[in-house]
């Protein structure tokens, strides 16, 4: 889901597609921030659904559903994933699809940095200051097991 103000992005890890978990990850978004104005989503069935659609209704949210097979009508978010998928790809291991693991830093990565349309990042608009490192970049010591593994991404 994402901020289309700010450009702040949210994501969550789920193992299946469903109208249950895409209604309850919305709802715990308009639970920390508020309900959103519009909610633009593609004709996918977990969007499409009653339940979803009910979820959006109670909110007061207008659901927007994009043209099928046209990408390009909710480029904001389809950029954000042309972005984000090889950098979460460049971090887990494909043969364990542990990608999950690394979800949540690799998000905040991105909320983090500049933004070129905003010249700010996601998370300097959404939150009104500067975001602060997750670590302490002086006391970082990255130790690989495997130091050619990066290469074979």
């Amino acid at each position: 889901m994402t901020d289309y103000l700010s450009k702040f992005v949210f994501a969550k890890a789920v193992t299946t597609n469903t109208a249950e978990q895409a209604s309850k990850f919305f709802y715990e978004i308009v639970c920390q921030f508020g309900p959103p104005t519009k909610f633009i989503t593609d004709n996918g069935s977990h969007f499409t659904s009653e339940l979803t659609q009910a979820v959006v209704q109670q909110c007061n949210t207008t659901h927007v559903l994009t043209t099928p097979y046209h990408p390009m009508s909710n480029g904001q978010t389809e950029r954000f994933n042309a972005t984000f998928a090889p950098s979460l790809a460049k971090l887990f291991d494909r043969k364990t699809q542990d990608w999950d693991i690394y979800l949540q830093s690799c998000v905040y990565a991105y909320n983090t940095g500049k933004h070129a349309t905003t010249g700010l990042s996601p998370y300097q608009l959404m939150f009104g200051r500067e975001p602060q490192p997750l670590m302490d970049r002086k006391q970082l010591k990255v130790r690989l097991s495997k130091p050619n593994a990066y290469w074979d991404v």
